[in-house]
């Protein structure tokens, strides 16, 4: 802890112990970085300054505030957790670890970091960081991601915060030590607190510690939008829940065996003559399971109607099995701002140009 003192970034999350705010913070960081993490902190903050304000927002609202990080899921139950703070705890959030725990959304990592950073209590947080560090300095050789190293691991780690004063700077540096010192690359083990006494630097481990089971390969998925212009106004559908971005709205979408990328039978069909391609835009987009060939093709509808998409009650997209009224609109440019949309349409509509 004294070298935590001496080395330690000046956070915003770390300047206050008001769990909300550490709550808020520990979800963020578990999607992003810590520098692009400071900007959706204080944009979530800022929007949503207390439980309450969470709690009766607008879920949509929500995940604007949220776009751009993944994972959107984790957003929604950081709503319903402040929902179930205002109303089954009266508003205040939770001081017992276990009722902490309880809460949508929040892990055994996320309820010791908060009740050690808010309120003072001694729970070892595990996070990777943790892991890497505590993998090398005790010579644990079971892959972090397997139970069986928290069982081994999270003993020890709790045996020593339990013997500190301040489990939140014990917590507070254990973190700051995997993130800063005991890199996942080239650990700059020469200006580590722990060297003396490091099995891994004692037996020039560095490089095989900890031992982490490759993550299978992402599957391919071969998907194509349809950006339709008519009359400065452009279609949009928000995506049924459960399932990849829920929610959110997009261009409608639909996939296709990965060696078909032409323009989609389907939609010719349908559309007939009445419409011309102006561009197409390609892009690469990785999620942690899939790896998306995404082809978005920006048309103009020619007719005087706006196109119907439904054939027989069936819309020709992938979207078409939970929509409702309030899922299709036809929109100007201008005002996609106001709706949540994914990383890839927010990729199409920042290089969106047309006729």
């Amino acid at each position: 802890m004294t070298w935590y003192g001496q080395n330690h970034r000046s956070l915003p999350w770390r300047d206050t112990q008001n769990p909300y705010h550490i709550w808020i913070s520990e979800i963020i960081l578990q999607q992003t970085r810590v520098e692009q993490g400071r900007i959706y902190y204080q944009k979530f903050i800022d929007e949503f300054p207390e439980i309450l304000d969470l709690a009766q927002a607008d879920e949509q609202a929500v995940l604007k505030v949220w776009q751009g990080l993944g994972y959107y899921s984790r957003a929604r139950n950081l709503q319903k957790a402040a929902q179930t703070i205002v109303r089954e705890m009266g508003g205040v959030f939770p001081h017992e670890y276990d009722r902490i725990l309880s809460l949508p959304g929040i892990g055994e990592y996320t309820a010791a970091a908060i009740a050690s950073f808010a309120f003072g209590m001694p729970f070892a947080a595990i996070d990777g960081n943790v892991k890497r560090w505590s993998s090398r300095f005790f010579g644990v050789d079971i892959p972090i991601s397997k139970p069986a190293f928290s069982k081994m691991v999270g003993p020890l780690l709790q045996e020593v915060i339990e013997q500190t004063s301040h489990p939140d700077l014990f917590n507070q540096a254990s973190i700051e030590l995997g993130s800063q010192v005991c890199t996942v690359s080239q650990p700059k083990c020469e200006v580590c607190p722990l060297q003396a006494s490091c099995y891994a630097f004692d037996k020039k481990l560095q490089n095989q510690l900890p031992v982490v089971v490759k993550k299978s390969q992402p599957q391919d998925w071969n998907l194509h939008f349809l950006a339709v212009h008519h009359h400065n106004e452009v279609f949009i559908v928000r995506r049924p829940k459960p399932g990849i971005w829920a929610g959110l709205y997009e261009f409608p979408s639909l996939t296709l065996p990965s060696h078909e990328k032409g323009f989609p039978a389907a939609w010719k069909q349908v559309l007939g003559g009445n419409l011309d391609i102006l561009h197409i835009q390609r892009q690469v987009h990785l999620l942690s399971h899939k790896r998306i060939e995404a082809s978005c093709w920006n048309v103009r509808w020619n007719g005087e109607e706006k196109p119907n998409f439904r054939v027989a009650g069936t819309l020709l997209f992938d979207a078409s099995n939970a929509l409702d009224e309030n899922s299709e609109l036809w929109i100007s440019l201008n005002e996609i701002d106001r709706y949540p949309v994914h990383r890839l349409m927010q990729h199409f509509l920042t290089n969106n140009q047309h006729d």
